[in-house]
């Protein structure tokens, strides 16, 4: 069953990675047709259950034919979606449609609520998003962007108001600049943690034997380096996130690590066993 279930999973990634999604995604739910999409935003209403746990494809044709689609993590409710930044979201659109049947969704002309609302949502970073997030903006300035800006103008008007010497104004906006970034993120953990909490979300049943075994093999890996061999993508990518602090070797790479984590020990001496995962040493460890 378990592998089964993995082929499913690593059919769908590879679809996804390698494939333009609105091709193999059925895209049968209409949402909006002949609107404008200039300084507009989408604003979907998704099942709770739904939440984190799917891609939401937004697919549109515009005025001259062309189609076009961007894809974001699904949030359960009420939530608005960005759409401005993609160079096709512009003018007159045909139809504008998505792959979620149970979504519910208008095409809005953005309003100061919905700019909020943008810049407050959380960055959920997972492993299934983390190529995906975009960075939070507000009145469509990156927070990064405003960020810089807060430090200069800080600094300036530090040194115009003070008159103390140019690099400690400089450094009060820093300062400045730099506790606005964390309220910031202070407030994303709240909200995820909050959320997470709510819903009551756990690590997979899938995963749990892997979790237990990648705990126990980080204190044996300590400072040397590891690799996966013979883990399908899911778990793959699952201890990749679970090891991030320890030193990686990609799993295509031709060099040898110190460590291996693999299905498959293959006659190799075995430092950990744990439900069928195996902790080999790839080079001579004393």
């Amino acid at each position: 069953m378990k592998k089964r279930l993995l082929g499913l999973i690593t059919v769908f990634w590879l679809y996804a990675c390698f494939f333009p999604i609105y091709a193999q995604i059925n895209i049968s739910n209409i949402l909006a047709t002949n609107v404008n999409a200039d300084d507009a935003v989408i604003e979907l209403s998704l099942p709770t259950e739904l939440d984190g746990k799917i891609y939401v494809v937004i697919v549109w044709i515009t005025s001259e034919g062309k189609q076009a689609y961007l894809t974001h993590v699904a949030k359960g409710g009420k939530h608005v979606y960005e759409m401005r930044h993609h160079p096709e979201w512009r003018g007159p659109l045909k139809v504008v449609a998505t792959n979620v049947n149970e979504a519910v969704g208008t095409v809005h002309k953005a309003t100061l609520l919905h700019e909020i609302k943008l810049f407050l949502a959380p960055e959920r970073l997972m492993p299934a998003t983390i190529n995906m997030l975009q960075p939070n903006t507000l009145f469509m300035w990156s927070w990064n962007h405003i960020l810089l800006g807060l430090l200069v103008v800080s600094a300036l008007l530090f040194f115009l108001i003070t008159k103390k010497q140019i690099m400690i104004a400089l450094v009060f906006g820093f300062v400045v600049a730099w506790g606005m970034m964390d309220l910031r993120k202070m407030y994303d953990h709240f909200m995820i943690v909050q959320h997470i909490e709510s819903q009551q979300i756990t690590v997979p049943k899938i995963l749990e034997d892997l979790k237990v075994f990648l705990h126990r093999a980080a204190k044996i890996i300590g400072p040397n380096s590891w690799k996966t061999e013979e883990l399908g993508v899911l778990f793959r990518h699952f201890a990749e996130y679970k090891l991030a602090e320890h030193e990686y070797r990609p799993y295509d790479s031709s060099t040898t690590p110190d460590f291996i984590i693999t299905s498959k020990p293959n006659n190799r001496e075995i430092v950990l066993e744990y439900k069928g995962y195996y902790l080999v040493k790839g080079k001579n460890q004393p």
